[in-house]
């Protein structure tokens, strides 16, 4: 069966007019080098998204290798490597790199330029993390206190979800952290606000001090950071799954940045509407409303340099859109990425089209 689904994919490989790929280089727990290749493509009006490949690396894992093995599988496979229209990689060094990266030397093995995306998941968690730099001692903090908790030991485990059972707790339990997996971080400070009651009274039991529990400017941003988490996570969500094309995600990226002008105007006013573990939060304590403010406005301003991976390609996705509203003659626009179509004809067609009466 295995081998007879890898004969159609290969097949339907062979016969479309173009395909993009999305490549991933990771190290398995053998520590061996190993890239992925998923295809994407259309045929009969279905659209595919398909891992083709697991290749194993050499000792080195530059761009050099990795176009070496792509090259190599796709010859072996007999489909043609210059039907590669795009390429969405995690924008390494040797994925990127601007004489010896991957796309680079693809991009010279084929004789032409092709569209090159960061991946927007990796990006947004990226953006995450680099945005909430001042807030990594209080990440820090919760783990290790959810370690201490959770896998110190089985007694100290069975006693606390005891404790919220008997406290009547939303949750039964605190999840781990993992820090390879997209949602943990929200899920974990869900998790910990929700139960920090009994967090306390456990941790007091045990004679655990802690002592940023009872700091009221600790606290606070511990709910920030909850509160933004929890946006963070319906993002990634919306992102994530198959059959979303680029522009889609582009809309769901573009809707999220006009969302953080709101939560900055959330914080300037002390309105606190999208940010519900806060507003709990200052119900009952002082607020710093200007570190708060503060964060957000880095947050904002590293989602949008996050962003400009695609704003490169904005013309573009405005021409796939809305065609009949663009004006080829005025638009900057590289016509040589759709060099698949029948470019001699290209601008005619478009003329025509936009000429017709819907």
């Amino acid at each position: 069966m295995a081998e007879n689904v890898t004969v159609k994919q290969t097949t339907r490989l062979q016969q479309v007019v173009v395909f993009s790929v999305a490549l991933d280089e990771h190290v398995d727990v053998n520590d061996v080098a190993r890239l992925a290749i998923v295809a994407r493509y259309c045929d009969n009006d279905h659209i595919y998204e398909e891992l083709c490949c697991l290749i194993p690396l050499g000792d080195t894992v530059k761009g050099v290798d990795i176009i070496t093995a792509s090259v190599s599988y796709f010859e072996n496979q007999n489909i043609n490597i210059n039907k590669i229209f795009c390429v969405t990689t995690d924008a390494a060094s040797a994925m990127v790199g601007k004489n010896k990266g991957f796309v680079k030397l693809l991009q010279d093995h084929i004789g032409r330029q092709v569209l090159s995306f960061h991946c927007i998941i990796h990006q947004e968690s990226l953006c995450a993390k680099m945005s909430s730099l001042c807030l990594n001692s209080v990440m820090e903090t919760v783990i290790k206190m959810v370690n201490f908790i959770v896998s110190r030991s089985s007694l100290i485990h069975r006693q606390f979800k005891s404790l919220l059972q008997e406290m009547e707790g939303a949750y039964t339990d605190l999840p781990l952290y993992s820090n390879v997996r997209w949602l943990s971080r929200g899920n974990v400070l869900n998790g910990f606000v929700s139960s920090l009651e009994a967090i306390k009274v456990l941790l007091d039991e045990k004679e655990r001090h802690f002592p940023e529990l009872n700091d009221d400017n600790w606290l606070c941003k511990l709910m920030l950071l909850a509160d933004i988490t929890k946006h963070l996570n319906d993002l990634n969500l919306r992102l994530q799954g198959q059959g979303q094309t680029v522009i889609e995600l582009f809309e769901h990226w573009k809707g999220f940045a006009s969302k953080l002008d709101i939560f900055c105007l959330d914080i300037t006013t002390n309105t606190y509407k999208y940010f519900p573990n806060v507003k709990a939060h200052s119900n009952r304590f002082t607020v710093n409303r200007d570190a708060l403010q503060k964060y957000v406005e880095a947050f904002k301003g590293e989602f949008a340099k996050r962003g400009q991976n695609f704003q490169i390609h904005r013309p573009v996705f405005s021409y796939l859109i809305k065609p009949d509203l663009i004006d080829l003659t005025t638009t900057p626009s590289d016509l040589s990425l759709f060099e698949w179509m029948d470019g001699d004809n290209f601008e005619m067609q478009h003329i025509e089209f936009k000429s017709l009466e819907l």
